[in-house]
């Protein structure tokens, strides 16, 4: 089914009680509020309680407005305002306004509730898998990186001005030598993940291969020893370099410059 963009209206029969919403793909929306029902997990807890004593067979839903994406907040707060919804005796809503919580307080035990539950909470192996599935190959752009180093300068820095206390620093030590090295009583030719660490100590890798870069247009070359020794003296980064050699750079970078090994 294509997309809805709209308002949605869902009504427990029993206490005549509705709960206004908005989405721009309401099936998709609905369809989350009633899993999140059935396993009692939804974040408002009066529908919550509702579904769990009346059952699913007692609510229905309809869609009350179709509309574009740009005006589903002021759509949305027309039939909050016009329903009453956020009144307890009327509906579910929790907030009186559709684009933020205005006018409603958590109070101080929902507060500590909240908190505990947060606490100490990890996530399973699954859902770090599909993170770091959706992360990879993402790319920042430049305007992007420049904006979040901007973010983080001086004395917006979180760290700004503050100072480890020694215990703290002292427990740290603590805790990472408890941790096994992986390294630990290896050599480089059990694994082969030693070669890197002489970049650690100012070294060249003994796999590392003499390269040179070209720029086609200028007719430019740069030597180097090793990609990394070339990107610290050539125009290009190391990434690019790298997506240069196992050619997934841009084709303007590919007409511009080769790259060519010395074996």
């Amino acid at each position: 089914m294509d997309k809805i963009s709209g308002i949605y209206k869902i009504k427990c029969l029993k206490n005549e009680k509705i709960y206004i919403g908005s989405s721009f793909n309401i099936i998709k929306r609905i369809d989350n509020h009633f899993k999140k029902l059935k396993n009692k997990n939804h974040i408002n807890r009066h529908l919550q309680a509702s579904y769990d004593i009346y059952g699913e067979d007692n609510f229905t839903w309809e869609i009350l407005e179709q509309c574009d994406v740009e005006f589903l907040l002021d759509r949305e707060q027309f039939w909050m305002d016009k329903t009453k919804c956020y009144d307890r005796t009327l509906g579910f809503n929790n907030c009186m306004k559709s684009d933020r919580p205005s006018g409603y307080k958590h109070t101080e035990e929902a507060k500590l509730k909240i908190s505990e539950l947060k606490s100490g909470r990890k996530l399973s192996q699954e859902h770090i898998d599909k993170i770091a599935k959706s992360n990879t190959g993402k790319k920042r752009s430049e305007e992007y990186k420049r904006k979040m180093s901007e973010s983080r300068l001086g004395e917006k820095n979180p760290m700004f001005g503050k100072k480890q206390d020694e215990n703290h620093k002292a427990e740290r030590m603590k805790n990472f030598l408890a941790t096994p090295r992986w390294n630990k009583g290896l050599t480089k030719e059990e694994d082969p993940r030693l070669l890197k660490l002489a970049w650690w100590k100012g070294k060249i890798p003994p796999n590392a291969l003499k390269c040179q870069l070209i720029n086609k247009k200028t007719e430019e070359i740069w030597f180097a020893d090793s990609l990394r020794k070339l990107a610290d003296n050539c125009p290009l980064s190391l990434s690019t370099i790298n997506r240069l050699k196992n050619n997934t750079c841009s084709d303007i970078i590919k007409q511009t410059y080769e790259l060519k090994y010395e074996y």
